[in-house]
């Protein structure tokens, strides 16, 4: 069996001499119990795996939500929109960083005084529920392309 050395304040060991524990067992224990905590973590093999496998997917989602987003974007400035509208979502939606908005916050902060609520903006703007980050980028990225152009 291993021998390790510990250091403890002297403060710790006088109360641990006034209790009668095995605190080799006691300490082995705990030192198992963070052994298995440290590997539930996500460092084995297949837990890497897995991870990767859904880091993938997600991208791929992502780019093909960015893709739709561009292209409803362009199609609601171009169809829809009023110069207001339109505006507010290139200056908002552009400058997002400095409002600390991700980008479905951007949109919905651009419109909301326009639509009245996030629901509004989802069915007239968006046409779908709750959009995903990435549509909701592509939607910013597709409509300032057309503002851009007027």
């Amino acid at each position: 069996m291993a021998r390790i050395n510990l250091s403890i304040p002297d403060s710790l060991k006088k109360l641990m001499d006034e209790v009668d524990l095995n605190w080799s067992s006691l300490a082995a224990d705990a030192f198992q119990h963070a052994v298995l905590i440290d590997r539930m973590k996500g460092d084995s093999p297949i837990e890497v795996a897995a991870l990767e496998r859904l880091r993938e997917q997600r991208n791929k989602f992502d780019e093909v939500e960015e893709a739709q987003g561009v292209a409803r974007g362009r199609a609601w400035a171009l169809n829809k929109a009023s110069y207001e509208w339109l505006e507010a979502v290139a200056k908002v939606g552009g400058d997002r960083e400095s409002y600390g908005f991700e980008p479905l916050e951007a949109v919905y902060y651009a419109l909301e005084e326009f639509f009245g609520s996030k629901l509004a903006i989802d069915e007239e703007v968006f046409q779908r529920q709750r959009p995903s980050e990435a549509f909701a980028g592509g939607f910013i990225d597709g409509a300032a392309e057309v503002f851009d152009e007027v």
